[in-house]
Order: structure tokens, then sequence, then C-alpha cells
């Protein structure tokens, strides 16, 4: 995951053109410090009953802090809605916290409740455990 070291505020400078009035105001309301991202990002609307074209959106992870993340997605995903969130060789667990217009798209702010790291790593120990 590439992360940068600049801490996410109002004041940060943003070379994909991603912060803006709202954005910033939300970042400035968060609890803990938020470290610039950019990475894709697949995001699974857990729970919902619709087929996967309507569950499954794809997305760049912005942002991310000790207990959540922030996801730049193409349309508006339900609040209070329990995710899944892929990325590269981790997935994660959570809730989304907000959903708020920014640009041609919006921002969702996750709350992290599970992360699985090194998903290709256990794999491979386990498949050759299996084949033991």
């Amino acid at each position: 995951m590439e992360l940068s070291s600049r801490k996410a505020s109002g004041s940060y400078s943003d070379p994909k053109g991603l912060s803006g009035p709202r954005l910033e105001g939300l970042i400035e309301r968060l609890s803990e410090p938020r470290f610039l991202a950019d990475q894709p990002a697949k995001v699974t609307l857990l729970g919902a009953t619709s087929s996967p074209e309507s569950t499954d959106v794809e997305g760049i992870l912005i942002n991310v802090s000790h207990g959540g993340m922030g996801i730049l997605v193409p349309r508006r995903l339900p609040s209070d809605a329990a995710a899944r969130i892929d990325l590269n060789d981790m997935m994660v667990l959570g809730e989304i916290c907000y959903c708020a217009p920014h640009r041609n798209g919006f921002v969702i702010g996750i709350k992290l409740h599970h992360t699985l790291t090194n998903l290709s790593g256990f794999l491979g120990n386990f498949s050759n455990k299996v084949g033991d």
C-alpha cells in the first residue's frame, strides 16, 4: 500500500485533485491523524440482496488511519452499511460511516472492524499444508 507521510488536513498538497471544501471539512473533524494513500480498492456491500454489479464498487483508497479509511467511489453508497474492502494483499471489514459528494464521485468513510493482511502468504502456506 502506498502511503504518504504527510498528514491529511485542510492544507495538504493534493496532486490528484482529491481535496475540496467538503472533503477538507470532513478530514478536519476526524479524531485520528490520516495519512494520504493512492491505491485501487474494491468495496463490496455486505448483506445486500441485489446483484454483484450493484454491490461491488471499484474505488481508490485516498487516506488511512489507525481506525478508518477514506475511499473515493463513483456512486453514492449507503451510510451504516457493512462493507468488505479488498486492497492488494489485504482484506478489511468495516462500516460505511459517511458518504459525501466530491467532484465527479463520492468519498466514503470506513470505520475498520477487522483487517486481514498478507493473504497471499497465508493462502500459500495453507495450500502447502493441505497438499502434504
